[in-house]
C-alpha cells in the first residue's frame, strides 16, 4: 500500500489560531499491518503557547517493526511550541529501527519542546544523533521547508513550497517510479533529482 502526495496541517484551527490544549497529535501514524511505501507527503504540526502537560506530538510515528516500510521524500515538520508542561514535539518516532528504509526526508522539530526524533524510546536531539542511533537518514536533511502559509485559516493554509526562498527540499529527494505526479497532478518527470514533499517544481 502507498501513502503519498498528502498535505497535512494539524495543531491550528480553521480560523488560523493555535490549538493550545494538551493533545496527542500524529501527522502520519503507521501501525502494524501491511508494508507501506510512505512517499512525498508534507506534514506540518503547528501551534504556539501550548499547555502540553505530559502529552507528546509527532509529525510521523511508526508502531510496527515486523514488516518492511519505506519512508522516502517526505517533509515531517513539527513546529509546535509549548508554553508549559513536559510534553515533547517530535519530528519522527520509531518504536524500532528494524525493517524500515527511511531516507531523503526533511525532518525538523524547532519549537519549544521540540525533539528531532524518538528512536525506540530514546530521544535523538539532532539529525547526526538520529543517523548514529538508527543507521538511517544519511541523505535526509533538517531545515525549514518554506511552506507558503502553514498557519493560515482553512481558506488560506498552503503547504506548497515558496520557490522564492532557497530550500533544501527542492531537488533534495530521489526519483521514485511509483510517484510520477505531485499533489496538484503536475508531473515529476522533469525533476532530476526529485523534490521532497507533496509539492514538486
Amino acid at each position: 500500500a502507498f501513502v503519498y502526495n498528502n498535505m497535512i496541517r494539524l495543531g491550528i484551527d480553521a480560523s488560523g489560531a493555535s490549538i493550545t490544549k494538551s493533545l496527542q497529535i500524529n501527522g502520519i501514524y503507521k501501525i502494524s499491518g501491511n508494508n507501506n511505501g510512505i512517499y512525498n507527503n508534507s506534514v506540518y504540526i503547528g501551534g504556539t503557547g501550548v499547555v502540553s502537560g505530559a502529552v507528546n506530538t509527532y509529525a510521523f510515528t511508526r508502531l510496527s517493526s515486523g514488516i518492511l516500510d519505506t519512508v522516502t521524500n517526505n517533509i515531517f515538520y513539527n513546529a509546535r511550541s509549548n508554553a508549559s508542561g513536559t510534553g515533547k514535539n517530535y519530528g519522527m518516532s520509531l518504536n524500532a529501527n528494524t525493517n524500515i528504509a527511511s531516507n531523503y526526508n526533511n525532518i525538523l522539530a524547532n519549537g519549544t519542546g521540540g525533539v528531532f526524533g524518538l528512536n525506540a524510546g530514546t530521544d535523538d536531539a539532532t539529525l547526526a544523533a538520529w543517523r548514529t542511533g538508527t543507521g538511517l537518514s544519511y541523505s535526509s536533511v533538517s531545515s525549514d521547508p518554506k511552506f507558503i502559509s502553514p498557519n493560515g485559516t482553512s481558506a488560506t493554509v498552503d503547504l506548497h513550497i515558496n520557490t522564492a526562498s532557497a530550500t533544501a527540499v527542492e531537488q533534495g529527494g530521489v526519483t521514485l517510479a511509483n510517484v510520477s505526479t505531485d499533489f496538484d497532478g503536475q508531473s515529476r518527470a522533469g525533476l532530476t533529482p526529485s523534490d521532497i514533499g507533496a509539492d514538486a517544481g
